[in-house]
């Protein structure tokens, strides 16, 4: 794939640069006076909501321009009106409704578009949810995981949960109103009783920041609701879980070391009970590690016997 140098040593282009602007994600005095003078210079300016983008404009005080809505399903529809007046030679400013565009957010098609066209592509960056939550969590902050939006379906979002269990680091997500008791039952069921910030309503008049475990903020949640935007950042799998305290560790994945030990010390070791036992503790799905100990078995590397 070839380079694209999108760096002001670009000898002066005559289309419009592509600006990727962070806007408050509550408290609209958070905007950074960057942004501030970046808008009010706008002409045209690629929002979500053009009712929220206008309430952002208004206060202020930016006025004459023309808004583009750019959300989600719309997205591939839009790039090449926005491109065509990029490449006209005006100036883009991509907004979110509430953050830095591109995370959880409409951002990448177009991006991804300008830099094909060679066309300038700027930050000017400021707040986020992200890194506004784990600027105040408990846990160690060298490295984390952004997960986003939890699947909305179970059986994907648990699934998700087990490719996760084993991070070390704090995992960030975000989750709706609606669906945060069934998102907090599948983290407890999967990955156990950890550490957990729950920011809701982040630097607006309603926030709300509350330190526990899983099951103290869902207990909490179920008692009292929750209203609003709602970030979490759980404890990674961190040393204490390692060195094996057991009232982090969930319940089923106990049991299933219980018999995974009672399986191999009776030497009684059936291919796919193995195989569903070890798909709980590893979080791996149990026909790819069945066909795993199948090629293992008739290649005489490990004794077994199949129940196929």
């Amino acid at each position: 794939m070839p380079q694209i140098d999108n760096t002001d040593k670009i000898t002066p282009n005559t289309t419009g640069t592509l600006f990727v602007v962070a806007t408050p994600i509550g408290n609209l005095t958070d905007i950074t006076k960057r942004a501030k003078e970046a808008l009010l210079n706008a002409k045209v300016v690629i929002c979500e909501d053009t009712r929220r983008t206008k309430k952002l404009l208004s206060h202020i005080g930016a006025k004459n321009v023309r808004l583009i809505s750019y959300f989600r399903p719309m997205e591939a529809r839009k790039i090449n009106e926005i491109v065509s007046i990029l490449l006209s030679g005006t100036d883009c400013f991509l907004c979110s409704d509430a953050g830095s565009p591109n995370i959880s957010d409409p951002g990448a098609l177009l991006i991804k578009e300008a830099f094909s066209k060679d066309i300038p592509v700027r930050p000017v960056p400021g707040i986020s949810s992200v890194t506004t939550i784990m600027s105040i969590a408990p846990f160690k902050g060298d490295r984390f995981f952004f997960a986003g939006f939890l699947p909305e379906k179970q059986a994907e979002r648990r699934q998700f949960l087990k490719k996760i269990i084993g991070y070390p680091y704090p995992i960030i997500f975000f989750e709706t109103p609606h669906r945060i008791i069934k998102s907090l039952n599948d983290i407890k069921d999967i990955i156990g009783n950890r550490g957990l910030l729950m920011g809701r309503e982040l630097t607006k008049l309603h926030e709300e920041i509350i330190y526990s475990d899983i099951e103290g903020i869902l207990s909490r949640v179920k008692a009292q609701g929750a209203k609003g935007e709602i970030t979490l950042v759980m404890a990674g799998n961190n040393e204490k879980d390692n060195l094996g305290d057991l009232e982090e560790i969930a319940p089923h994945k106990i049991e299933a070391v219980k018999m995974l030990f009672k399986m191999i010390s009776a030497k009684n070791c059936h291919l796919k009970e193995l195989s569903s036992i070890l798909s709980v503790l590893m979080g791996i799905r149990k026909k790819a590690i069945y066909n795993i100990l199948c090629s293992h078995v008739l290649n005489g590397e490990v004794g077994g016997r199949s129940t196929i």
